[in-house]
């Protein structure tokens, strides 16, 4: 039985993607848990993200006012919750911009 992680690596199209995230999830709320369970499972690995020109430690993922999903950066003390189109990802493998462009096509005609 392949792992979630496995089957979204063989999704070769934003469609498939977008697809695979909402399969079994019926209305509004379970879309958009979905969403965040594929994104902490294929942006997880990352440590490190650029917030408006600044190294942040990336700490996790949430939802936000209903639909949006974020992305929780520390500097030293501080956190801040940010929107998942305002981060970059360095390093990211076609798979994973495969699965933010989803993500965003999704959220826009959401």
């Amino acid at each position: 039985m392949n792992s979630l992680l496995d089957e979204m690596l063989e999704c070769r199209s934003i469609d498939a993607c977008i697809e695979l995230a909402l399969t079994d999830a019926w209305g509004d709320e379970e879309q958009v848990v979905a969403w965040l369970t594929c994104i902490e499972e294929m942006f997880g690995r990352f440590k490190q993200v650029e917030v408006m020109g600044r190294q942040v430690t990336l700490a996790g993922f949430d939802l936000a006012q209903g639909r949006a999903v974020v992305v929780i950066c520390k500097e030293g003390k501080n956190s801040a919750r940010v929107a998942l189109e305002s981060v970059n990802f360095h390093g990211m493998t076609p798979a994973e911009l495969r699965w933010l462009k989803a993500w965003r096509k999704f959220s826009k005609t959401a």
